[in-house]
């Protein structure tokens, strides 16, 4: 049985801020990726690898892709860092593989209102601590204000304290417990 989760919010939104440069001379920097929603088949399955890293139970890259699409029935958004290499505004096949992604959805509740849910974030293990992360959260927050949401909401494991501490960093509070009971086999995520 895996440990509850924790609901993080970002309130009120933050407007896009890029990584520091000082930080790390080597980092990724928001002006060297483009970030873009992973609609076609191709991206989504170029997808599939890095959120297997996060989500070791989709191992089938054609089950992962299936369940994608029946996820977009119910407004899942996949969207990817991805490099600055792909031609601006295409989002035609993207053949590289994405450097982050995170998945979200846009919903209401009588709680919240309107608010963007994000179902998963990841990056590339290989790219972690560089300010990847940190953009594509700060896309996403963008992305959210743009659109009038009230919040961002996202949950992560009592565990996972180095989540926790970035997503803190990037300004978002724990407000809240998740409490929930597993109706078959418990998954192992």
């Amino acid at each position: 049985m895996s440990p509850p989760a924790y609901i993080a919010h970002m309130s009120p939104l933050a407007p896009t801020m890029l990584p520091r440069s000082t930080a790390n001379p080597d980092a990724v920097f928001a002006s060297a990726v483009s970030f873009a929603v992973a609609d076609s088949d191709q991206a989504i399955l170029a997808c599939h690898s890095l959120m297997q890293a996060l989500r070791p139970r989709l191992a089938d890259a054609q089950a992962f892709l299936a369940q994608v699409r029946r996820m977009q029935t119910q407004a899942y958004v996949l969207m990817a860092a991805w490099r600055q290499e792909a031609k601006a505004g295409a989002t035609a096949e993207l053949a590289q593989q994405p450097l982050a992604l995170a998945a979200y959805r846009i919903s209401e509740t009588l709680l919240y209102g309107p608010y963007l849910y994000v179902d998963d974030l990841v990056t590339s293990p290989a790219l972690r601590g560089q300010g990847l992360g940190h953009a594509l959260l700060q896309h996403i927050f963008a992305l959210a204000h743009a659109q009038g949401l009230n919040r961002v909401v996202l949950d992560t494991r009592l565990d996972n304290l180095a989540a926790q501490r970035f997503y803190q960093r990037a300004g978002m509070q724990a407000q809240a417990m998740r409490f929930s009971l597993s109706l078959r086999a418990e998954l192992k995520e």
